[in-house]
Parts: structure tokens; C-alpha cells; sequence
């Protein structure tokens, strides 16, 4: 319909959405109408170099493990005033469209890195290491790291390719896991499947290279979505002593 416009030399406009990013659009304009000075010579008006668009910011923080707020690409003001939130707006008026708004959000030192949260029927946690545990690992050498991979490959993966998107992740993990260390994967759906009968295998390039193959054919056809079973065959299998 765009294309069809241009060429009946009407005016056009067309509005995308970036699908790398999806909060970025772009937009087409076309068929514009030729501007009404005749000649440039005859006009004395000035080129506008800045536009004289402004935008104004409100946005709401909560307080729940939040220690400050600032920003450094704007002055702002904190309404200290609300109960559970802090409300960030800015300083002066007037501000121009001519760069990204940065707020930086700094975390109280004893948050918490683990959420759960549970509903009837389900169970969601979220765990997110500290510097600490990070810098516990590096120091910890004489340690064994076993990696293993749980995968979602139920039908509902299909949806929006995210299927595709876990293979390439997968992929990814698999070239990053250093050689001395020992991992296994579990697809599941409605069962599960392990790529080694045992808890998990070193990484040798035999064991890398049939892994590497699965992942190539990795697809969303184990029907639903029933992850008790693979976290119950891992805890009936405890680690290896000195591994972690």
C-alpha cells in the first residue's frame, strides 16, 4: 500500500517496528510536496539547527532494596514524600530531545539474590549470583564445575522461534565451558531426556561433538511442559565428591 501511494504520488507514511529491539520504530515518508519558496535567494529566514521539541519525564521507583537514584545524563528532582516509591522527574523545564535518559539505580548491600515465588499450580525462582559467589569460584581451584543444562522443548517453544533462539544459545554455553570440567543436558516436555545416563560426563571433544549435534537438531517436539521429572532425576543424582 506504501509503494502503491508513491507511485499514484500521493503522500505516504509508513511506521515499522525494529524487531531486534522492540521499543525502536522507524518510519518512511514519502511523496512529500515540493516547498513553497521559489527561489533561496529570496528569503532571509535563518536555519533552525535544534527543533524546538521538549519532553517531560515522571517516573516511579519503589523503595523495596533501592539505596539512591540519580542520573547522569539529566538534573532530575526525587519526591522523597511517597510512602513506597521514590517519583523521579526532572530539574529544569524545557529539556530537549537530543539524547538518551540515563537513571541509575543502586541496590541496598543486603538484597536479596533469590526470588520465589509460588502460586497454586506453580512455582517460579529466579537466582542471580553475587561478585562474592563469582569471586568464591574463581578462588575455589581444586573444585570440579559440573554444568547442567535443563531445555524446554515443548510445543509451546515453537512460538515466536524460541526454540531457535535456545539453540543458538546452547551453542554458545557449550563453546564456553572449559575442557576440564563436566556437564550433561535434559530436554523435556511431557518426559524428559538425558544426552548421558550418567549425572554428567567430562568434556572431551567426543562428548562436545555429540552435544554439538543435538543441539543442531534441537526442536520443539516433547509435547508439554512438565519439569518436575528432570529436577527429580537431578536430585536423585548428587554430585560427585569435589565437584560443584
Amino acid at each position: 500500500e506504501y509503494s502503491d501511494a508513491l507511485r499514484r504520488g500521493h503522500g505516504a507514511y509508513l511506521l515499522e517496528q525494529d524487531e531486534k529491539s522492540q521499543d525502536n520504530f522507524i518510519i518512511n515518508v514519502g511523496a512529500l510536496p515540493t516547498g513553497g519558496i521559489s527561489s533561496s535567494a529570496g528569503t532571509t529566514s535563518k536555519y533552525v539547527q535544534i527543533a524546538p521539541y521538549t519532553i517531560e519525564f515522571r517516573c516511579q521507583v519503589e523503595k523495596n532494596n533501592v539505596s539512591s537514584v540519580s542520573s547522569t545524563s539529566h538534573p532530575i528532582q526525587i519526591d522523597l514524600g511517597q510512602e513506597n516509591t521514590y517519583v523521579i522527574e526532572f530539574s529544569q523545564q524545557n529539556i530537549h530531545l537530543d539524547r538518551d535518559i540515563l537513571l541509575d539505580i543502586e541496590l541496598a548491600n543486603n538484597h536479596s539474590n533469590t526470588i520465589v515465588a509460588v502460586e497454586s499450580g506453580a512455582v517460579m525462582a529466579s537466582f542471580t549470583p553475587t561478585e562474592q559467589d563469582c569471586q568464591h569460584a574463581r578462588n575455589n581451584l581444586e573444585t570440579t564445575n559440573q554444568f547442567v543444562f535443563i531445555i524446554d522443548c515443548g510445543g509451546s517453544m515453537q512460538d515466536e522461534n524460541k526454540i531457535g533462539l535456545a539453540r543458538e544459545a546452547m551453542l554458545l554455553f557449550l563453546k564456553s565451558l572449559p575442557f576440564d570440567c563436566h556437564f550433561n543436558i535434559i530436554r523435556f516436555g511431557s518426559n524428559h531426556k538425558t544426552l548421558f545416563n550418567e549425572i554428567t560426563v567430562v568434556k572431551s571433544e567426543e562428548n562436545a561433538r555429540k552435544a554439538e549435534q543435538l543441539f543442531n537438531q534441537l526442536q520443539a517436539d516433547l509435547g508439554g511442559t512438565e519439569i518436575l521429572r528432570p529436577l527429580q532425576w537431578l536430585e536423585e543424582r548428587s554430585p560427585w565428591q569435589g565437584r560443584s
